[in-house]
């Protein structure tokens, strides 16, 4: 039997089990989002359980070097990153560090949080076999819209204590979504390079990632503002009036995608800098210095390094 069709011509034909997979995709996607939300603990583990530790500590009144440093023992691969932050200059004036007690209190207890999330985010998008490329694009833009979200806030003189974390975790959802689904089999091997299947799934993640990514400051028991930004960034004019952490983490994004994506001339008029009282100057001065600051803080404390 010949392969040939009736017009003499070789079918272009794929594999009916890559069809199949990324057809079912989104639904699976969707009902992945479903299990995941309904589920604090397989939420949960997406951060190591020495952290978690850290974090209970850093968010109560007991927290201090010395107890930061015992919930650190014996996890190199949480300690070494922090201390290597700690002394890199981002966070802190540089100077050489050898400790966890000492980073910490070189850092203080608010910045020794935000660097161990950075060490999670960066954790979560290195298990992503397979998909290595699209996962360093989501760490990157993390951690430029993190540093955005710092700068906006003080340029404005809104600070809150967390505004890298609007910024660095406001779309945490769409890098563990992508993670399980490609942990769990969702996502073939190449299907992000199909012309079709590739957009169909990254739309599905996009459309759930609020979701997720809320329920991911819940349990890791985070501020409210930063589960708001996480959850309404897409949606930030809900209700009566405009949601601040929700338009912060906008206008992180804006800056994000511009300085890891391709950059346009017309980046600092966007709509959201008015919207949250920024200037096209000085949106133009923070997109700068996130340009000279993602550098080095998308390789200090980590393999890449």
């Amino acid at each position: 039997m010949s392969d040939r069709d009736d017009s003499g011509k070789v079918p272009n034909l794929r594999s009916t089990a890559t069809i199949s997979v990324a057809q079912t995709a989104p639904i699976r996607i969707h009902h992945l989002t479903e299990v995941l939300c309904a589920d604090d603990p397989s939420l949960r583990r997406s951060m190591p359980a020495a952290a978690q530790k850290v974090l209970r500590l850093t968010s109560g009144r007991t927290a201090d070097a010395a107890a930061i440093d015992a919930a650190l023992a014996g996890d190199a691969a949480l300690a070494a990153p922090l201390i290597s932050l700690a002394g890199s200059g981002l966070f802190a004036p540089r100077a050489p560090i050898a400790s966890v007690r000492e980073a910490v209190v070189r850092l203080g207890i608010e910045a020794t949080r935000d660097a161990l999330f950075v060490i999670v985010m960066n954790g979560i998008a290195a298990a992503v076999p397979g998909f290595e490329a699209h996962a360093e694009s989501l760490r990157r833009r993390a951690l430029a819209a993190g540093i955005a979200g710092r700068l906006i806030a003080k340029t404005l003189r809104v600070e809150s204590g967390h505004d890298f974390l609007v910024g660095l975790l406001h779309d945490a959802g769409e890098l563990v979504l992508f993670q399980r689904a490609a942990e769990e089999g969702i996502l073939p091997a190449g299907v992000l390079d199909d012309p079709t299947d590739g957009p169909m799934i990254l739309a599905a993640i996009e459309n759930d990632h609020t979701r997720v990514g809320a329920g991911l400051c819940r349990v890791w028991g985070l501020p409210p503002a930063v589960a708001e930004a996480a959850e309404f960034h897409h949606d930030r004019r809900a209700g009566r009036r405009g949601r601040l952490p929700s338009q912060l983490a906008a206008a992180t994004d804006v800056i994000a995608l511009h300085v890891t994506g391709t950059p346009t001339p017309e980046s600092t008029h966007q709509p959201i800098f008015a919207e949250v009282g920024l200037s096209p100057a000085a949106a133009a001065s923070v997109i700068a210095e996130v340009e000279a600051m993602l550098p080095v803080l998308a390789t200090v404390g980590t393999a890449r390094a």
